[in-house]
């Protein structure tokens, strides 16, 4: 079973600190950062056609919680992913969503 908010869990402080959160992905990355808001998403490009996005369904706890994230590889004209034929590839882009995660997660306050 999924636990429910802690007791103490404000809705209007959660929502604000989504906001805050937004506000300064979007000044570290601004080349490269995007959002939209139904579902509520964040969206960082770590280069061309691989993003990673945060998805915060409306019942999240986030950002005293974790999100859903995503890894998507845009496909190739052989309608393959940038790593489908090439298991060395697939791995230095896991490693590189991996240390640029870890970036992000060092810049936080």
């Amino acid at each position: 079973a999924v636990p429910g908010p802690p007791e103490d869990f404000d809705a209007e402080v959660a929502a604000e600190e989504r906001e805050n959160e937004k506000m300064a992905l979007e000044s570290i990355y601004p080349s490269t950062f995007s959002s939209t808001t139904d579902p509520p998403t964040l969206i960082l490009t770590i280069r061309a056609g691989v993003t990673l996005t945060a998805v915060i369904p409306k019942d999240s706890l986030y950002p005293f919680a974790v999100p859903l994230f995503l890894l998507h590889a845009e496909k190739d004209a052989k309608g393959l992913a940038p790593a489908s034929e090439d298991p060395e590839l697939r791995l230095r882009m896991q490693r590189e969503v991996c240390v640029h995660a870890n970036e992000l997660m060092e810049q936080s306050p």
